[in-house]
């Protein structure tokens, strides 16, 4: 072997010298940029959680709002022009999670309850959907979103804010529906004035799990 090397021209063991340092440049390099598609990848996905766990958290936001106010119009057949602006909001919301690839979002309508909501709304505008009713409805709706926010386990330190953010957001989401429900339990006393005793005995139990949170 070192007969042939020595034998070989000088140009050609320059050549040589010359190739071996720049495939080895070349397979390191190839290794950092797969390694960069690998965190590129990592990045988008938390990222693509985040997006869903703020959309799922603006639709709890949106179904608060359209409980209160058609339980006003089942109540007091009151804030009908509201409840309808809210309904487009609360439908937008539902779209773009339809459009989610992940395997939790395939079909959740049907285990949120929110595939009932058109004829519930229906419902609703007849007359035929009591203040109670209404709030058993989009309460458990609610309540099952909730279980839908998720935060993906965390290595990279420079994404430490972003987690720590989709933590937050999540336990605030929480927080809200055990409020709204807490403010909806009372809102519902204040006018039927009918079951006090259970009401009142069932909304003990979510103020405690709420104060769980602060």
């Amino acid at each position: 072997m070192n007969q042939f090397f020595s034998r070989m021209p000088l140009r050609v063991k320059l050549l040589i010298i010359a190739i071996i340092p720049m495939i080895f440049i070349i397979y390191l390099s190839s290794q950092v940029y797969n390694e960069k598609l690998k965190n590129i990848a990592l990045i988008r996905g938390y990222l693509n959680r985040m997006e869903q766990s703020a959309t799922i958290s603006r639709l709890i936001d949106n179904l608060q709002k359209e409980r209160t106010f058609s339980f006003d119009y089942a109540m007091l057949q009151q804030r009908h022009s509201e409840m309808m602006r809210q309904r487009t909001q609360t439908d937008s919301l539902i779209s773009v999670l339809k459009q989610a690839r992940e395997l939790e979002f395939k079909n959740f309508t049907t285990y949120t309850f929110l595939k009932d909501i058109d004829s519930i709304r229906l419902q609703i505008d007849r007359n035929e959907y009591n203040p109670g009713q209404v709030i058993n409805f989009f309460s458990s709706s609610i309540f099952r979103l909730t279980t839908l926010h998720s935060t993906p386990s965390l290595n990279d330190e420079f994404l430490e804010e972003a987690y720590n953010e989709m933590i937050s957001q999540r336990l605030f989401s929480e927080m809200g529906t055990y409020l709204g429900i807490i403010t909806a339990n009372f809102y519902n006393l204040l006018y039927t004035k009918s079951y006090v005793i259970g009401t009142l005995a069932g909304t003990q139990g979510t103020y405690n799990v709420y104060n769980t949170y602060k």
